[in-house]
């Protein structure tokens, strides 16, 4: 009789043994699901960062060749000038001084096609989107800038994009000529 009390123990042992075993496995996956849900929150977190200091650093760099852009235009004066003369009447502009606005102002909507770009990955605010959009707008709304645009706009790939943006946002287009001072009016060139 002992030794069947004995045996009735041990039994009673080993089945305490594996409810503790199965209690310890359940532990563990609940303990590994909270570590899995707390890496996929620190996964999160970081990618957002990483995507903050991504946008940040494609709009530093694309102010940087804007900046580079609109200091060439006005660096030399008979380049300001030209600028100034082709934003007010492009078509009595010489066939040279044609090709020379045409280089020049050529960066503006390259740039603005590379702005276009990122702005549909995400890389830069709408903020910055739009108001460079309004400036390109306000470029080709000048006298000599829609002379221009009508002259070449067919070779840019800008141009479906930027004609699409033109129809929609007509009603706030000013020409650039008229509010950026430095540009003049008419008489001035």
């Amino acid at each position: 009789m002992a030794r069947e009390a004995s045996r009735d123990r041990n039994c009673i042992g080993y089945k305490e043994s594996i409810v503790n075993w199965g209690a310890i496995e359940a532990l563990g996956d609940i303990v590994g699901t909270f570590a899995v849900v707390v890496s996929l929150v620190y996964l999160a977190t970081q990618l957002r960062q990483v995507n903050k200091i991504s946008k940040a650093e494609a709009e530093r760099e694309w102010f940087q060749s804007w900046h580079e852009i609109t200091r060439n235009l006005g660096a030399r004066a008979e380049v300001a000038t030209l600028v100034r003369k082709g934003l007010h009447d492009y078509e009595s502009l010489s066939l040279d001084e044609r090709a020379q606005f045409h280089s020049h102002v050529c960066g503006i909507f390259d740039h603005t096609d590379l702005l276009r770009r990122l702005h549909e990955k995400g890389f830069v605010s709408n903020d910055l989107y739009e108001s460079h959009l309004l400036i390109c707008l306000a470029f080709i709304s000048s006298t000599g800038g829609k002379q221009w645009w009508d002259d070449v706009s067919a070779t840019l790939p800008v141009a479906p994009w930027l004609e699409k943006a033109r129809a929609k946002m007509s009603n706030q287009i000013t020409p650039i000529t008229d509010w950026v001072s430095f540009l003049g009016n008419a008489d001035d060139v």
